[in-house]
């Protein structure tokens, strides 16, 4: 696990701070352009959220779900990226601290979260989706073939 930095730099690519699978559920947890962290589950393949709006997919967390697609936000070397269907939140919020907005003077109050807890509530997410999944007759475990 690699620690959050917040170090703004327009030319930065995004960074994996940590990945593995959590309940069975792969993950990734990126430093967006070192400017604020974002946490991803994969979904299994057949899942019905394959495909949904991510507006649509019932999970508390951070800010709520921003993004679903087929791989999570670029990072330094793309052949890294798992193939799949991705989801993932943001902690780049109104109250969250953002090297951006730093960078330019503007309001630095915010939270700086560290990589340990965006692990933490990610896991508190991938419960949530566990139990979706198999309200949905999904097996979590078929999310990493």
């Amino acid at each position: 696990m690699k620690e959050m930095e917040y170090n703004y730099d327009k030319r930065k690519t995004s960074d994996i701070l940590h990945e593995g699978e959590c309940l069975g559920i792969p993950f990734m947890i990126i430093n967006c352009r070192h400017d604020h962290p974002c946490a991803y589950l994969k979904v299994p393949e057949g899942s019905k959220y394959v495909g949904m709006d991510y507006t649509k997919i019932p999970l508390e967390c951070h800010g709520g779900i921003t993004y679903a697609g087929e791989y999570p936000l670029p990072v330094e070397d793309p052949n890294k990226m798992p193939k799949g269907y991705w989801i993932g939140w943001d902690y780049g919020h109104l109250f969250d601290f953002s090297a951006t907005s730093a960078h330019y003077g503007w309001d630095t109050s915010g939270k700086k979260w560290t990589t340990k807890e965006v692990y933490d509530e990610l896991k508190e997410v991938a419960l949530q989706f566990v139990k979706l999944l198999s309200e949905e007759g999904s097996n979590a475990k078929k999310l990493h073939r």
